[in-house]
């Protein structure tokens, strides 16, 4: 019986990481681009083909991490706002009316104040510049949500043509027990074979069936994953264009060190983010100091039995004495959150050495499975089902040979693409250690970061 291995070959999650090529920018979640090309299968359900490319320019604006990201950085401008006045204080102004009396009789009096509260030691500069960093730091996340958006939809879309692979196989499951069930039945009709091989052939076709139904399901559920990472429109279904490439196991361990400890997205984010902590220290400091008030005082004043009215002008100066608060609240905590910004660059340096490290191990060894199998399992596959087919209708090996042959075969197709998708998710964690595409669709090492494209094979 062969229901386990259709269930291994419909049934695994198709994981890993993409590695077709990638470019790309866009734009808003609900757009669409181009007339459709469809892509059926052939239980009813369509879909338009899109290519990598296209999915990733319409990602840029429209993935919802990379709209959640453009959301965030609002508040960058927001930050930026707040600091801008000239004056941190509104200006104070006060009135006095009333009456002076003494035993001669009484006289109307009358006395204004003004009063402008001012910062001497540079507290404004220093909040713009740790406004302006916070404002950069939100933009270099936004650099990492759209580096970590074209991993993920590199990955959907691998998977995608991975469950699209699996489709097909179990397809050719169906149509060759189908093949056996009716060759089977001219074999009874003639005498050469017992009825009761050929209910077991039948059963078979109706598990290959079912398993090819499960396929197209998973190959459906892999299809609406690439477009919700796209952020394509949930109305229009769309499906991969093509076919997984050859591999390669080419690596500079070395150089994709060197280069992701100095240009990985997330690491130019925290330095930014150091920045921006030590920014927001000197601006707190600059806080502490104190920030005198200035001011004019203007009165009338009569006395009561004197001919002539007094007019009074004074300019007044106020300076508070930093003896008890010198802005020790803000000043911890912004030196903690430099601390905290500090180890963070720090540990994830070290984090992603390690991790780019066993990941570049990890695509060598799975890279080095695929080529094996790609030589000796998957391009005979229907080959080898065509051969064992013939050998039946020839009368060479009985239907219990068939059964052992076919599920020989299955065994290793099942096996090789289960090696894909090792390769796959290798390749998905060494493109996030190293911060940039690696390899491409042919399986080429990518050319280091700042070059004009990925090394050729």
């Amino acid at each position: 019986m062969i229901t386990p291995l259709l269930l291994v070959l419909v049934g695994a999650p198709a994981t890993g990481a993409s590695i077709a090529a990638v470019s790309g920018a866009g734009s808003a979640f609900t757009d669409t681009a181009g007339p459709a090309s469809p892509a059926a299968i052939d239980d009813g359900w369509a879909a338009r083909e899109v290519t990598l490319d296209e999915l990733l320019r319409h990602a840029e604006g429209r993935a919802p991490k990379n709209a959640r990201a453009h959301a965030q950085v609002s508040l960058g401008a927001a930050a930026r706002e707040a600091v801008a006045p000239l004056l941190p204080y509104n200006p104070s102004v006060g009135a006095a009316l009333g009456v002076r009396t003494n035993p001669l009789g009484a006289s109307f009096e009358m006395q204004l104040t003004i009063s402008q509260q001012l910062e001497i030691a540079g507290e404004r500069g220093a909040r713009r510049r740790a406004a302006g960093a916070y404002d950069v730091g939100l933009h270099r996340r936004l650099d990492q949500s759209r580096f970590e958006t074209q991993v993920a939809l590199r990955w959907a879309y691998a998977s995608a043509l991975l469950a699209k692979q699996r489709l097909h196989t179990a397809t050719r499951v169906r149509d060759f027990t189908g093949s056996l069930v009716h060759t089977a039945k001219r074999q009874v009709e003639a005498g050469d074979l017992a009825p009761l091989r050929l209910r077991m052939a039948e059963a078979s076709l109706a598990q290959a069936t079912q398993a090819r139904r499960e396929a197209a399901r998973v190959y459906r559920a892999a299809c609406r994953q690439l477009a919700t990472t796209a952020g394509w429109p949930a109305a229009e279904p769309i499906a991969p264009v093509g076919e997984l490439g050859d591999v390669s196991s080419r690596l500079d361990a070395d150089a994709l060190v060197s280069e992701a400890l100095e240009r990985h997205p997330e690491l130019v984010a925290l330095a930014q983010e150091l920045r921006a902590a030590r920014a927001g220290l000197r601006a707190a400091k600059r806080d502490a100091w104190p920030e005198p008030t200035i001011g004019a005082y203007a009165a009338r004043e009569h006395e009561p039995g004197s001919p002539f009215a007094s007019r009074v002008g004074l300019i007044t100066v106020s300076v508070p004495l930093p003896l008890w608060r010198r802005n020790q609240g803000p000043r911890a905590q912004a030196k903690a959150q430099l601390r905290i910004a500090e180890v963070a660059l720090a540990t994830r340096r070290y984090e992603l050495e390690q991790e780019l490290r066993r990941s570049i191990d990890a695509v060598q060894t799975a890279a080095a499975r695929v080529q094996d199998y790609g030589r000796d399992v998957l391009p005979r596959f229907d080959e080898n089902l065509e051969l064992l087919q013939r050998a039946f209708e020839l009368g060479e090996i009985d239907i219990i040979g068939v059964a052992v042959g076919r599920q020989s075969f299955f065994d290793a197709q099942a096996a090789a693409l289960e090696t894909w998708s090792d390769y796959l998710a290798a390749v998905r964690q060494l493109e996030l250690a190293v911060g940039r595409p690696v390899v491409d669709t042919m399986g080429a090492a990518a050319a280091p970061m700042g070059s004009a494209g990925p090394a050729a094979p």
